[in-house]
């Protein structure tokens, strides 16, 4: 894939190691790609602030960001693409959720600000700035993702009717942690944008990925590598699959495959 001029990886479970870094090897090879002119830019269900808090956006500094699973996409310093939920559909519905299971744990993120309604670094161990608030008084502005503790599959099949058709939602692997979005937030999407912004046609992308979050880009990509610790899920519809994050697998495969 000599022709690919823009690399996008998710990264928990893909370009991070399993400690939450950028190995050397990783930092090495994306230095080296953008000294060719190949752009590097995550894709994550993160927001730039814990980005940043973790020092993941230097050494190298990315050339775009994709945050909060496609809501959002930075460019030079500024917002050119944002997706949400807004404030009235979500009046629509979290009063519904709310009476109906007043014990789940639930979060909601406006712009970069988690609110939530328990502790939120009991299951986003990364998320140290939040309001703590019951949720009634939430501030305006669009709902970039949703984050509920849904303890079990059988409070997740009784949750799914209440859900209104304009958002969807998903478990994060291994867990009863849920994320709720609007439709119009994807990472398929954000990249397809983020393509068309650059002049880089979608046939000179390649996508690195790991978990449920990264299937619908799958889908609709052409060039798509799971790593080894990927989902069935996804290596089924993977281009290619490589080494596991803790092994350096996206260094790797770029460096085999477009360095």
């Amino acid at each position: 894939m000599k022709n690919i001029r823009l690399i996008i990886s998710d990264m928990d479970g893909t370009l991070l190691t399993s400690e939450k870094t950028l190995s050397p090897k990783t930092r090495e090879v994306l230095a080296r790609c953008q000294e060719k002119g190949i752009k590097i830019v995550p894709a994550t269900a993160r927001d730039l602030k814990v980005l940043s808090k973790f020092g993941l956006m230097e050494n190298p500094k990315f050339d775009a960001i994709i945050t909060t699973n496609g809501s959002r996409i930075y460019y030079e310093d500024e917002i050119i693409y944002q997706k949400g939920i807004s404030t009235q559909q979500l009046n629509s519905f979290l009063p519904i959720i709310l009476e109906n299971f007043p014990g789940f744990k639930i979060s909601v993120n406006i712009n970069d600000t988690f609110y939530a309604n328990f502790d939120l670094q009991e299951i986003l161990p990364m998320e140290m700035d939040f309001i703590r608030t019951d949720l009634s008084d939430l501030p305006e502005g669009l709902i970039e993702r949703m984050i509920m503790d849904i303890q079990s599959q059988e409070n997740y099949d009784k949750l799914k009717p209440l859900l209104p058709d304009f958002i969807y939602s998903h478990t994060i692997e291994g867990t009863f942690v849920l994320r709720i979005l609007s439709k119009e937030i994807s990472k398929a999407k954000a990249i397809k944008h983020l393509s068309q912004h650059l002049d880089i046609p979608l046939s000179q992308v390649v996508f690195f990925g790991d978990d449920a979050n990264d299937i619908e880009a799958f889908t609709e990509l052409p060039n798509k590598v799971a790593v080894a610790n990927a989902i069935e899920e996804l290596k089924e519809i993977a281009s290619d699959i490589t080494l596991s994050n803790d092994d350096d697998g996206v260094a790797l495969w770029i460096e085999g495959n477009v360095l």
